[in-house]
C-alpha cells in the first residue's frame, strides 16, 4: 500500500518533511474514509492520532508550512468528531468553536483547492450534530445553516468544484431534517 512505502521511505529518512506530510495526509484520508464507511471509531482514532503526530512533527521543524498546518487543523477538527461519538458534547463545541476562528488563517492544499472550505463547513456540521444528539434542535438548525452558508460562498469563490456540491446537498437536508424536526414550515 502507499501509506506501507511511505512508512520505508520515513523510516530511511525520519526528518523527510515531504515523505512525513504525504504519509499523515495518507493517514487523514484513510481515517475519513473508514468514517464514512464503517464508523470503526477506534482505528480511525488511531489513524487521525497517526497524522497528527507527524505534522506535528513537520510543525516543530518548519512551522510555516502552510500545507502541515492546514492538515493540523483539520486532524484536530476530526479528532473533536470523535468526542461527538464520544458523547463529550460541550468540549466538542468549544474545541469546535476554536478551530473555526482559525479557518482564515488556512490556506488552500494546491492539490486539494477546496479543502479548507470543506472542513470549514464540516466544523459546523460537528458543531450541529453535537446539538442534535445533546437534544439542543435549535442550535442544532443553526449549525447546520452556517455549514450551508460556507458552502455556498465556497461555491461562488471556487466555481464547480463536485466536492463542495455534495457537501452542500447533505448541508441542505441537515437543516431541511431539522426544520421538520422543529415543525418549520414545508
Amino acid at each position: 500500500s502507499s501509506a506501507e512505502l511511505l512508512e520505508a521511505l520515513l523510516r530511511a529518512a525520519p526528518t523527510d518533511d515531504g515523505v512525513a506530510l504525504e504519509l499523515a495526509r495518507t493517514r487523514l484520508i484513510t481515517a475519513r474514509v473508514r468514517y464514512m464507511a464503517d464508523s470503526a471509531m477506534d482505528e480511525v482514532a488511531r489513524l487521525n492520532a497517526a497524522g497528527l503526530t507527524l505534522l506535528e512533527g513537520v510543525l516543530r521543524r518548519q512551522p510555516d508550512n502552510a500545507i502541515a498546518r492546514l492538515w493540523h487543523w483539520s486532524a484536530r477538527v476530526y479528532q473533536a468528531e470523535g468526542d461527538v461519538q464520544d458523547t463529550k458534547f460541550t468540549q466538542a463545541v468549544q474545541q469546535l468553536e476554536q478551530l473555526a476562528a482559525e479557518a482564515p488563517a488556512q490556506r488552500d492544499d494546491p492539490q486539494f483547492p477546496d479543502y479548507r472550505l470543506r472542513v470549514e463547513a464540516d466544523i459546523q456540521r460537528i458543531i450541529g450534530d453535537a446539538y442534535y444528539y445533546g437534544e439542543k434542535k435549535r442550535e442544532s438548525l443553526a449549525a447546520y445553516q452556517r455549514m450551508v452558508a460556507v458552502l455556498e460562498r465556497g461555491m461562488r469563490e471556487k466555481g464547480d468544484e463536485p466536492a463542495l456540491g455534495v457537501a452542500l446537498a447533505h448541508g441542505l437536508w441537515n437543516v431541511a431534517y431539522m426544520q421538520a424536526e422543529l415543525d418549520q414550515g414545508e
